[in-house]
């Protein structure tokens, strides 16, 4: 509901969540499918290595494991981002190590090359499944660790000369790489951010800050976007109602308490109405609900209701010493071609009506 308190920053990391599980669905799936390609095209051509005969069978459970979690489970989205990105850096990381133990030159061995060529996809799996510090982390000690295997192949018997250049190549293409996307990953986090400040600004724009209903401005333009596309069943209902003597709540029991009893009457008007109406607070004691595509015996129903239980209220007792809380009401239904000028003018004039003929009523315009 439009009413509803509004928490940008809180609503961020599970409106993220929701947006990963759609996006990592299709990608483990197309993962599968390329591992499983590629078990089948190394095999039948007999170039497969040790690593990737255990690596690709585990790698298919891993991702088809994250496929039923995702669709079973997707609150399980943040494990299953760990999940993928730890699957990818051990099977690279072993095959690398299993290469780095052989004798002979990289450069020329297809197992080696091809390895070398996809150990880039290490860092781009983490960037994109972790987050922030844990991204730049993880990919430094992947670095750390493919520099630490390099090194040690150069001092040991089973190094070569060649493998010189190709160690300062892999090392510097990798650690570019990973200084690439770290400023990818920071101009991210300004922009969320900024995006985040933007539609905080927007909801206090819009909100009342006593009731946390929208307010007038606001709703003036969700009623001109509700009168452009009107529906063809029913017109929609104008609800617009004011709190009965509210002027003495404030001069007997003060300002707190009248504050405290338009915020319980704002409570109740939110809970009572649906999903699909807008309430907000119109001004001082008034309050507008709007009730899109439906009857108008349905509304005067809806009215009573409100009516009524605005006069269970009481707030902090003190408010029964001025005869308990009321509300009165006036109702208007749109006309065709009508102006929103002159819709609200209506339900203003019915509720005038209402407390001309003693409050604690609804009346029809």
């Amino acid at each position: 509901m439009l009413t509803d308190t509004l928490t940008p920053a809180s609503l961020a990391h599970s409106h993220f969540d929701r947006l990963m599980v759609r996006v990592l669905m299709p990608l483990f799936a197309a993962g599968a499918l390329a591992v499983g390609l590629l078990w089948w095209l190394e095999t039948s051509e007999g170039k497969i290595s040790e690593v990737n005969r255990w690596a690709y069978p585990v790698m298919l459970l891993v991702f088809g494991g994250c496929l039923a979690a995702l669709r079973r489970q997707p609150r399980s989205v943040r494990v299953v981002r760990w999940v993928g990105f730890l699957s990818v850096a051990v099977s690279q990381l072993s095959d690398l190590a299993l290469h780095l133990l052989q004798s002979g030159p990289l450069i020329g061995n297809y197992n080696a090359m091809t390895l070398i060529t996809w150990l880039p996809l290490v860092y781009a799996v983490a960037f994109f499944m972790l987050e922030g510090g844990h991204a730049v982390w993880s990919a430094c000690i992947v670095l750390a660790l493919v520099s630490a295997g390099f090194t040690w192949r150069l001092s040991s018997p089973a190094g070569h000369a060649d493998d010189i250049t190709l160690l300062v190549n892999v090392l510097a293409s990798h650690a570019v790489f990973i200084v690439c996307l770290s400023g990818w990953l920071r101009m991210k986090q300004l922009l969320s951010r900024q995006q985040g400040v933007t539609q905080e600004l927007r909801v206090l724009a819009a909100t009342d800050e006593l009731t946390g209903l929208s307010n007038r401005r606001h709703a003036l333009e969700r009623l001109e976007r509700l009168l452009q596309r009107l529906p063809g069943d029913h017109p929609p209902v104008a609800l617009l109602c004011d709190v009965d003597h509210f002027k003495r709540v404030n001069d007997e029991l003060g300002h707190d308490v009248g504050d405290r009893v338009l915020s319980e009457v704002a409570e109740i008007l939110r809970r009572a109405t649906r999903a699909s109406d807008t309430v907000s607070r119109w001004g001082g004691e008034e309050f507008l609900i709007v009730l899109p595509a439906t009857p108008l015996a349905e509304a005067g129903e809806m009215a009573e209701r409100l009516r009524l239980r605005v006069a269970t209220l009481s707030s902090a007792g003190a408010a029964q010493n001025c005869g308990g809380i009321t509300i009165s009401l006036g109702l208007a239904a749109h006309q065709p071609g009508e102006a929103l000028a002159a819709w609200l003018r209506r339900a203003d004039q019915a509720l005038y009506r209402a407390k001309a003929a003693g409050r604690d009523r609804c009346e029809v315009g």
